[in-house]
């Protein structure tokens, strides 16, 4: 079986790009990961003082947690589809927890730096997404791993918290980063459609400027055919 020749590969392609876009037309492209807007620490110490920055902090006693972190994200694409809270851990030469780490993740109503929530008015809770393990000694890899996906929202926040299982006093802290080579902690990474068939247009741009010179589309030599039984 011969390969198209190039004539007709042009007609395909000019046809392709002026078709509408369809669903089969439209693949996802990664986002620019998105840091956290903010970090709320909300202290049991201080319950109506708000703690926002790039803190992460929890801390909880033997019987109850006493600082959970709420995270938030606003600005997000309109055209984005897709979101996947991610959790980057580098290697560590001092350990970033100790005791008692494992931290449930929900997910909340959204909330901004206009009204942020305290200890004593927490984010409404709308279901818990994930559970995270924070290393309590030093480590020698980097890790990245997703803790869960949904689709976008212009805002889109999160709260962090031990496991209320846990009967031993445990802490966590350190400060978000995500640039640079040696990011840690959460990020939210997004996907959004384009459409497949504009990808198409430098190619044919580029064909009929071939064409427009030489009266006709490029020569298909028989040794450069391909041909299969």
């Amino acid at each position: 079986m011969k390969f198209l020749s190039s004539i007709t590969a042009f007609t395909i392609l000019a046809s392709v790009a002026s078709t509408s876009p369809t669903p089969a037309n439209l693949i996802p492209r990664a986002c620019t990961t998105i840091a956290p807007t903010a970090i709320d620490v909300l202290d049991s110490a201080n319950p109506n003082t708000p703690s926002t920055g790039q803190q992460f902090s929890l801390a909880r006693t033997a019987t109850a947690n006493t600082k959970i972190s709420a995270l938030t994200f606003t600005g997000i694409p309109d055209d984005a589809t897709g979101c996947m809270l991610a959790i980057d851990i580098p290697a560590l030469a001092q350990p970033i927890a100790t005791g008692s780490s494992q931290a449930d993740i929900w997910t909340t109503n959204s909330w901004d730096l206009n009204s942020p929530p305290t200890w004593n008015n927490q984010p409404t809770r709308r279901e818990m997404v994930s559970t995270f393990q924070f290393p309590t000694s030093p480590t020698t890899s980097p890790f990245h791993t997703i803790l869960a996906s949904n689709t976008c929202s212009n805002k889109m926040s999160f709260l962090a918290l031990q496991s209320t299982w846990q009967t031993s006093p445990g802490s966590v802290d350190f400060q978000n980063s995500i640039g640079g080579s040696q990011p840690i902690g959460f990020s939210l990474v997004c996907t959004r459609q384009i459409n497949f068939s504009s990808s198409f247009i430098p190619l044919i741009h580029i064909l009929w400027l071939s064409f427009a010179k030489t009266g006709l589309p490029p020569r298909v030599h028989e040794h450069d055919a391909v041909t299969s039984d």
